[in-house]
């Protein structure tokens, strides 16, 4: 199983999850394909600078925290209405 098949068999059984390709080779045309198919949402190549990769996946996580902050307080907010 390659890269692209695994990020596909994750975004098959949890879509919400990120996904980052750290790519081997620079075959743009796959990376592409990998972006419109939505497999990845982010494509590294190597060589790829450690602290660009640091920075996407604290921004992926702080992301993903803000998401779960949103559906924290919108249930908040409906329980007050109902």
């Amino acid at each position: 199983m390659d890269g692209i098949e695994l990020l596909t068999n994750i975004k098959r059984s949890n879509p919400n999850i990120a996904r980052v390709l750290l790519s081997g080779y620079s075959d743009m045309d796959l990376c592409q394909k990998a972006i419109e198919d939505e497999v990845a949402s982010i494509i590294l190549t190597k060589p790829w600078d450690n602290f660009e990769l640091k920075n996407i996946l604290k921004i992926i996580l702080k992301m993903n925290r803000l998401q779960i902050e949103n559906i924290e307080l919108k249930a908040q907010l409906h329980s007050k209405i109902a």
